[in-house]
């Protein structure tokens, strides 16, 4: 999430990536409040059927209810314009969690995805996922069991509209082509 803004957790149903998401949040919770001195806001979009798995296991990493917002992602595209206005209230999250990611985002013509490019730009400047009052940066963190369904585009358009840093492949030692496609 460092290098490029965006971490996708894939892996297998039922091995833990709701668990493994749940720490990735507290110590990056832990880490913000050592860098930035405040205490970083965490959102998780899942579908409703998954909240109260998403609450137990935030609450058994030291989670109180009002320590992260839980968004319904099957309401995100019907409520579009209000779905981003309730997400970024009070300057809207640091942390992104976006539960089976694949669904909806991998189509780029899909509402989804155009509202996942929303949630990226509302209140930053292009090209950045950083608040332009506050300099914080935003990051997402995408989880999903299939993130390759039918065509290699699908992991692009999963990753396109959260990469914030495609640099990051120029500095591993990636082809220049890679960074082109983002």
């Amino acid at each position: 999430m460092q290098d490029f803004g965006v971490a996708v957790c894939a892996d297998a149903v039922g091995l833990g990536k709701t668990r493994l998401a749940a720490a990735v949040a507290r110590l990056y919770r832990q880490c913000f409040e050592i860098e930035q001195g405040g205490q970083a806001k965490v959102a998780i979009i899942a579908a409703r059927k998954l909240h109260d798995n998403w609450k137990r296991e935030m609450n058994e990493l030291g989670f109180r209810d009002n320590d992260y917002e839980l968004y319904n992602k099957n309401l995100m595209s019907r409520k579009g314009t209000g779905f981003i206005d309730d997400f970024n209230r009070y300057g809207g999250p640091d942390l992104v969690i976006i539960d089976e990611a694949h669904e909806g985002i991998r189509n780029y013509q899909n509402r989804i995805h155009k509202l996942c490019l929303q949630i990226r730009d509302r209140d930053f400047p292009a090209g950045t996922l950083r608040d332009r009052a506050s300099g914080r940066q935003r990051h997402f963190l995408l989880l999903t069991a299939t993130p390759w369904n039918n065509r290699r585009e699908d992991i692009y358009n999963i990753l396109q509209p959260f990469l914030t840093r495609p640099e990051g492949f120029t500095d591993y030692g990636f082809p220049p082509e890679l960074a082109q496609w983002f």
